[in-house]
């Protein structure tokens, strides 16, 4: 049951955040463009959110030093799966992909998003398991027990 919770839990932070970034990045509109940069933004996020549920079944709530491992492992697992994909279209032969040929953004930039989007979804995912264990933790225990 927690594991299917935290699961529950780290794809919705990552539609909401990949929903955040897209109308940031249109220019706080919503309309044709956030859908478009929506759409392509949960191309890349997609993947990667799917490479990050074995931490997010190992890790059960955001405790000590199992917060590290979530925010290190959530914040950097976006900006190496796009060098990854770089160095794979470059040992293809397709070095325009490294320079931003098809997404019209540099290396860099894909990276600076990649870090922005990874960043975004593990503040709400970490936030989310905070508000769930306090409000679980709560149901448990009211205050008239505590007292």
């Amino acid at each position: 049951m927690i594991v299917a919770r935290n699961i529950g839990l780290w794809f919705l932070s990552v539609l909401l955040a990949v929903g955040l970034f897209s109308w940031v990045f249109a220019g706080f509109h919503w309309g044709a463009v956030a859908v478009s940069d929506f759409r392509i933004t949960m191309k890349f996020a997609l993947p990667v959110a799917c490479l990050y549920l074995p931490i997010v079944i190992m890790q059960r709530d955001a405790e000590k030093r199992r917060i590290l491992i979530i925010a290190g492992s959530g914040i950097v697992i976006g900006p190496a799966f796009i060098l990854l994909l770089a160095l794979i279209a470059a040992l293809r032969g397709q070095p325009n992909v490294i320079k931003g040929d098809p997404l019209g953004f540099g290396l860099e930039a894909c990276l600076i998003f990649a870090f922005t989007v990874g960043s975004l979804t593990t503040i709400l995912y970490i936030t989310a398991l905070e508000l769930v264990h306090r409000l679980t933790r709560r149901l448990k225990f009211p205050r008239s027990q505590h007292n």
